[in-house]
């Protein structure tokens, strides 16, 4: 074995693993039955890790075993358009807003129709043929340059999928986080920042792959160079495993069991029983109701309140609530429910009892999940202010 395959066997050996070890902490967690995601979404995370697994260990067989790589050929070639499909699949499941949203299996046209060509056409190439395509670069073999352009297309199929599955996330979150708002009050966990990093993790991987590919036609390059772009493939699977693990998301989720449910299934007063009313008139009484049970349960101390939790509580629905919050104070939900965490935090302050303890721990005592989360609700809320003065 030559020193540069040594090289390629590391290098592709470490985001492989990564990716293996935590598509396999995953199904420790399932085993165990510890599932934050959601079934359709913890699934597609673990497939999307194993897939990346069998992608990275196939880069293996192309410089080591090439014999293997041939034989493999459309199969490899499906896992790597399938990688991107089931990255976006698990950035829809995890940004899904309406109950009524459904993948669309076009979406995995592409890959199969990509796969079947592949595989019926290599039984008309001699092996010999696909080998040397293999051992000899860019070379396109004599007779069969349209197989050979086909074989070789990886790099440019693969870069449009990145670019157009990268661009579909990107719309997916801002879409989400227009209407998060409106379900949860965690700032942090509804921003989704860090799913932002992945899908530019994303980009920055391919781009960093691409490049190197481009200046090897041009000049020979160190093998090594590769580490750059295994690195941050490694961070990428790294991010990804690390947020599902603190659960720094929200799944939005129907409140069709919620509704109509009596507020006495969750242990409140009989005061708490009444039904909001409608919201046309914005009704007196209604709204007092409403401020009566914040100001006595001060719900908005849970870090991970929803309105599924308040509708609960007031024997009410999503569509209700929600209009009243913002027909009543001009808000949505989430800075409805961060106003009263900036009061909690305001009186908590004042206390002489809390003098000596972190800033950071009384934001936590307020009802924020996260201080980043606290300085962005602060930051706004100065800036609202500043705009009506």
């Amino acid at each position: 074995m030559t020193p540069t395959e040594i090289t390629f066997i590391i290098l592709f050996s470490l985001p492989g693993y990564v990716a293996m070890l935590c598509g396999l902490y995953l199904v420790r967690m399932a085993y165990l039955k510890e599932n934050p995601l959601g079934r359709r979404a913890f699934v597609m995370t673990i497939v999307l890790y194993f897939t990346s697994t069998l992608v990275w260990f196939s880069q293996i067989l192309y410089f080591v075993l090439p014999e293997m790589y041939v034989t493999l050929h459309s199969f490899i070639f499906l896992t790597f358009l399938l990688i991107y499909v089931f990255s976006y699949r698990f950035v829809f499941e995890i940004t899904k807003a309406f109950p009524s949203e459904n993948f669309s299996f076009f979406h995995f046209l592409i890959p199969l129709l990509g796969f079947t060509v592949m595989l019926v056409w290599s039984f008309f190439v001699p092996r010999e043929v696909q080998l040397s395509l293999v051992r000899s670069g860019e070379a396109v073999a004599e007779g069969y340059s349209l197989f050979s352009l086909f074989f070789r297309s990886g790099i440019p199929i693969l870069l449009s999928m990145n670019v157009i599955y990268s661009l579909l996330g990107l719309r997916r979150i801002a879409r989400y986080r227009k209407v998060v708002v409106n379900y949860s009050a965690d700032e942090f966990r509804g921003a989704l920042t860090w799913l932002y990093q992945y899908i530019f993790a994303m980009l920055a991987f391919f781009t960093g792959i691409s490049s190197i590919y481009i200046v090897s036609k041009i000049t020979p390059v160190n093998a090594w160079f590769l580490f750059i772009p295994s690195l941050i493939a490694v961070i990428k699977y790294v991010i990804l495993l690390h947020n599902i693990l603190l659960e720094n998301f929200v799944i939005i989720r129907t409140d069709s069991d919620d509704s109509n449910r009596f507020a006495s299934d969750s242990g409140s007063s009989p005061q708490d029983n009444e039904s909001l009313q409608s919201i046309s008139g914005k009704s007196d009484s209604t709204i007092r109701h409403l401020e009566t049970y914040m100001q006595k349960k001060k719900p908005y101390l849970n870090p991970k309140y929803k309105i599924t939790d308040m509708t609960r509580d007031l024997n009410t629905n999503r569509t209700t609530l929600s209009a009243l919050i913002n027909r009543t104070y001009g808000v949505n939900f989430s800075r409805f429910i961060n106003r009263y965490r900036l009061l909690e935090l305001r009186q908590i302050k004042s206390n002489s009892v809390n003098k000596n303890v972190s800033e950071e721990e009384l934001v936590h005592k307020a009802g924020f999940s996260d201080y980043r989360g606290y300085l962005r609700v602060k930051f706004r809320e100065e800036i609202k202010q500043d705009a009506g003065a």
